[in-house]
């Protein structure tokens, strides 16, 4: 994907009705927790100050996973069970719509594309994070102010002085600057750009890439050193494994051939070594 440059439209409202967002997976404690808050400390008083403002939230619904695994509904198993939705635990359990709570389940990326630039800001109240929240990745590229915490803001280098997007750490920050975005048509375009601007420097500056790119070029570097002089004996592969595998992956892709496996190069038993990096709190989300 490009640039931004989605959120252009007039108002970035759908239907004409103001909107803010989020995207993320209920099932996970931070997110659940994350909109639990918002809703307690912040949804009342920025919906006092922009009447018919509309929460819009993308992703699984905290209740779904029990509804899955047990094949009933949320509401049969009573408060004491399952999280029944993005509301639960809050005043507007059971009242979302009048209360201006949307939940919208999964999107296509092309519905998601959509969504998220008729939206006047996405919020990321996250309180507890453990590593980068994806869920800002397709503002950035897409130019959808943000309003997020500290926490959230770290892993992607947004910086805290307001040039990408507005960090709040409170309530009173997150609806004061929530109020700025919503009401002032020139903030939301200045965020808009900048989040644009930042996810192109997030493509030209790739740190990890860069960490990667080091430790395959090391490797490519023991593996070309003679036997006796490498700090660890060359990895063989399993019997009935390796040098078919590895023929296999370069004929599908002679395109990405590396150096160190360059025809003519290749030892006899000599297998490519891959790195798997994962990322997530849990083992489902990894």
């Amino acid at each position: 994907g490009g640039g931004g440059g989605g959120g252009g439209g007039a108002g970035w409202s759908a239907g004409g009705v103001p909107c803010v967002g989020f995207v993320g997976n209920g099932v996970t404690p931070t997110n659940h927790l994350a909109i639990e808050w918002f809703l307690d400390q912040v949804w009342p008083g920025l919906r006092a100050k922009v009447p018919g403002l509309r929460l819009r939230l993308v992703g699984l619904r905290p209740d779904d996973r029990p509804k899955k695994l047990r094949g009933e509904g949320c509401a049969q198993r009573g408060s004491g069970g399952a999280r029944c939705g993005w509301a639960w635990g809050t005043r507007f359990a059971g009242r979302e719509e009048e209360s201006g709570i949307d939940s919208l389940g999964f999107l296509s990326e092309q519905d998601m594309r959509a969504e998220l630039t008729s939206w006047r800001a996405m919020v990321v109240p996250i309180l507890h994070s453990t590593g980068v929240n994806t869920k800002l990745l397709p503002a950035l590229q897409w130019g959808v102010p943000i309003v997020l915490t500290s926490v959230a803001a770290t892993p992607l280098a947004i910086p805290a002085d307001g040039s990408v997007a507005l960090i709040a750490d409170d309530d009173a920050a997150f609806e004061r600057h929530l109020c700025r975005v919503l009401l002032e048509p020139q903030v939301r375009l200045s965020l808009a750009a900048a989040s644009s601007a930042h996810w192109q420097r997030l493509l030209a500056d790739d740190r990890e890439a860069a960490d990667v790119a080091s430790l395959m070029q090391l490797a490519c570097s023991v593996r070309a050193a003679p036997e006796e002089s490498r700090p660890l004996p060359l990895p063989h592969s399993p019997r009935g494994a390796g040098r078919a595998l590895v023929e296999g992956l370069q004929a599908a892709r002679p395109h990405a051939r590396s150096r160190c496996f360059a025809q003519g190069e290749r030892r006899q038993q000599g297998a490519p070594a891959v790195l798997v990096a994962l990322h997530g709190s849990s083992g489902g989300e990894a």
